[in-house]
């Protein structure tokens, strides 16, 4: 299960839960609030660790975690700005990156009435893994055909989950062996648009009860 999927529980929920907070319907909203703010709040959250963890500083930390700060400091010593209006030029660039990567993100194959949540009926008591994947994923086909859309918008996302330290830009020649493989095997590879995934994925946020296997066939 990718991180997204449960992380922003209990605030957004993407899996269908029955019994789950009044403002859960409401997280077309939420998100555009949350998401400005999860880079910083994911810093700080890990910042704050080492205050309540002992040895987590030595143990997690290394010289590379600063270089983030060489932005504003560069900002700083260049711009002619003052601190206060420099901090907050940089803070804006990573709120509004953060709105963007987080947008990105949620809409990009994981969302979806068609994909298989927890809870969801599998097709098989014993399903392979990669079978399983796929049922879990959709690719779109409106990002897939762009080199530049596959790279800023998660593209190729199925052949990525099944071949994650393979770099993106050299996924798309996968393709003629996982599609033989997939009409082999009969493996439910599903494309679909970006539009549609964003519309899914607000559905998901509203869904209370997990698909049965025969209504998956029907959706299909």
């Amino acid at each position: 299960m990718d991180l997204e999927v449960s992380g922003f529980e209990p605030i957004v929920f993407w899996n269908p839960r029955k019994e789950r907070p009044f403002y859960a319907d409401y997280a077309v909203i939420i998100e555009q609030i949350l998401f400005p703010f999860m880079f910083i709040m994911n810093f700080l959250k890990r910042f704050s660790l080492n205050f309540t963890r002992p040895g987590f500083f030595t143990q997690h930390y290394r010289w590379h975690d600063g270089v983030g700060f060489l932005l504003p400091l560069w900002m700083y010593i260049t711009g002619g700005a003052t601190f206060y209006d420099t901090m907050i030029m940089w803070l804006w660039i990573n709120c509004t990156t953060s709105f963007v990567f987080f947008t990105i993100g949620s809409n990009a194959a994981h969302h979806h009435p068609n994909i298989f949540k927890d809870g969801d009926e599998v097709s098989e008591v014993n399903p392979d893994w990669g079978m399983h994947e796929l049922e879990a994923v959709m690719d779109r086909t409106d990002i897939n055909g762009s080199h530049f859309r596959v790279m800023t918008f998660f593209g190729h996302h199925a052949l990525h989950h099944l071949f994650p330290t393979v770099d993106h830009a050299v996924l798309e020649h996968l393709y003629p062996l996982f599609l033989e493989h997939c009409e082999k095997y009969r493996a439910n590879f599903r494309m679909t648009t970006q539009l549609d995934l964003f519309i899914g994925q607000i559905k998901m946020t509203l869904k209370t009860r997990p698909t049965l296997l025969s209504e998956r066939k029907q959706e299909q």
